[in-house]
């Protein structure tokens, strides 16, 4: 019952915050640890989250609809846009934010490897911008999903 109370908790403060809780996490196992952080402005934000799992199959991120195992001809595409969201998390320092999203992102382009799982969902790129995009990010060996959605 405890659990249920702190999960539905998590979800209001999300709303009352205006994060944007990754709807992957509804069709994955339950998580052990989870933080999300999110910085917006007008109609733009940027939003960061990590949760950590005891223990997911393949088959269980692949049958959410969201993952594919990463290639080594993703690698360049997915570096591409980490290091767009990474300028936007430096920028992103604003009244609104739960943190200072600098100190709370601890992801990196050298987590990126084949074998892991992503899932990237995107509006067209118009010229050097990229767009509108979220990642889902599952690192297989530490069994951590990472969530990075610009909405700039």
């Amino acid at each position: 019952m405890k659990k249920y109370r702190l999960s539905a908790l998590f979800l209001i403060l999300f709303f009352l915050t205006g994060c944007s809780f990754p709807p992957v996490l509804r069709r994955l196992p339950d998580y052990e640890s989870g933080e999300l952080h999110s910085c917006s402005g007008g109609q733009d934000s940027t939003d960061y989250g990590k949760y950590i799992f005891s223990e997911v199959t393949a088959q269980q991120l692949q049958i959410t609809g969201y993952f594919q195992k990463v290639t080594a001809a993703d690698l360049d595409v997915l570096r591409q846009y980490v290091k767009d969201f990474e300028q936007w998390v430096e920028i992103c320092s604003c009244a609104n934010c739960d943190c200072d999203l600098a100190e709370c992102y601890d992801f990196s382009a050298e987590l990126l490897e084949a074998g892991d799982y992503f899932g990237l969902e995107r509006d067209e790129p118009r010229g050097n911008f990229l767009g509108d995009y979220t990642i889902h990010y599952f690192d297989w060996d530490t069994q951590t999903l990472y969530y990075l959605r610009s909405n700039i």
